[in-house]
């Protein structure tokens, strides 16, 4: 007497015939259905292909065989940058105003073209793509001239108040570890080398 028990007979047909036994008590209905179903599936795996190797063959429904697969990731859709998003609006509307600072306006050609060059200083200096680098100016068509730039060579921006105190600016500085600040003469203001500084307009 066994827990599970398959048998099997050739039937008159030259086909087989056969049953699957088991202890109630000790193997649930739900289980003993499955493994009857997964050799059928084995089985008629073998039919198909008698001279493949044993373990080739197809045991699980194709259905369960894909439950148990890990998902396939899908690749995250690849979304516009704020500088692709610029380039492309400078692309459609270069004479369109961009930047309004006072008297000051620069059209998207403009603006495109100073941020082109600084960005090319930076890269001059060897500011590189992940490096931190600060910007302290006030609102105006130079700051965002200075964001365009650091954004299009990948580097970190590190925004900084110019009316923070000379001490806190110096702290922020150091603490990310800035190689370069963008600053007029105001946001330089006390900072004693502390990073090379670099004036949009120079």
């Amino acid at each position: 007497y066994f827990d599970l028990e398959l048998a099997l007979r050739e039937a008159g047909d030259g086909g087989y015939a056969g049953y699957l036994a088991f202890a109630t008590d000790r193997v649930e209905a739900h289980v003993a259905a499955g493994l009857a179903a997964h050799f059928g599936v084995l089985l008629a795996s073998a039919l198909s292909a008698p001279r493949a190797p044993l373990g080739s063959l197809a045991l699980l429904p194709a259905a369960e065989r894909e439950a148990l697969l890990p998902p396939v990731p899908h690749a995250a859709p690849v979304l516009p940058t704020l500088v692709d998003r610029f380039l492309a609006a400078a692309a459609r509307a270069p004479a369109a105003a961009a930047v309004r600072a006072g008297p000051l306006q620069l059209d998207y050609a403009a603006l495109a073209a100073r941020s082109a060059a600084l960005a090319g200083a930076l890269a001059a200096r060897g500011i590189e793509a992940g490096q931190p680098v600060g910007v302290a100016l006030p609102r105006s068509a130079d700051l965002v001239v200075a964001l365009l730039a650091v954004l299009r060579i990948g580097a970190i921006l590190l925004p900084l108040d110019p009316g923070y105190p000379p001490a806190r600016r110096r702290f922020i500085l150091r603490d990310a570890g800035a190689v370069l600040l963008l600053a007029d003469a105001a946001g330089a203001h006390g900072l004693d080398a502390t990073v090379p500084v670099l004036a949009p307009a120079d």
